[in-house]
């Protein structure tokens, strides 16, 4: 289990980093302990080229497997989407310890290792 929220903090001085043929500035860190739900790649859509890949990711009781046997997750469209049959917990848990990232690999090697992650790993 990844029993921890993210954690997100404001940086004092913003640093801008090219990425392609795109801008990205820093504006905070952020620090993710969580399964990996689902994990979806795109090459042909509007963000493909700064972002091919998508991970729905859990944290506490959402990345607890006897939770998750309990509901179907999907991606598409560059959406998370779960569903039930009946609640295994609160709704509003799977809403706020669940969430889909759009990764942005900052080199070659960062989006090796994106490659390699795999549904169901932490």
């Amino acid at each position: 289990m990844a029993p921890e929220a993210p954690q997100q903090t404001s940086i004092s001085t913003p640093v801008s980093h090219r990425v392609n043929k795109y801008e990205i500035t820093e504006l905070a860190q952020f620090e993710i302990k969580a399964k990996v739900l689902a994990k979806k790649d795109y090459q042909f859509d509007r963000g493909a080229d700064i972002s091919p890949t998508d991970l729905a990711l859990g944290w506490g009781n959402m990345s607890d497997e006897r939770v998750l046997e309990n509901i179907k997750i999907s991606q598409s469209g560059r959406f998370y989407h779960w569903r039930v049959d009946a609640f295994p917990i609160p709704r509003r848990e799977i809403e706020t310890h669940s969430a889909n990232m759009h990764l942005i690999p900052a080199n070659d090697f960062v989006e090796k290792a994106i490659g390699k992650i795999r549904q169901g790993l932490d």
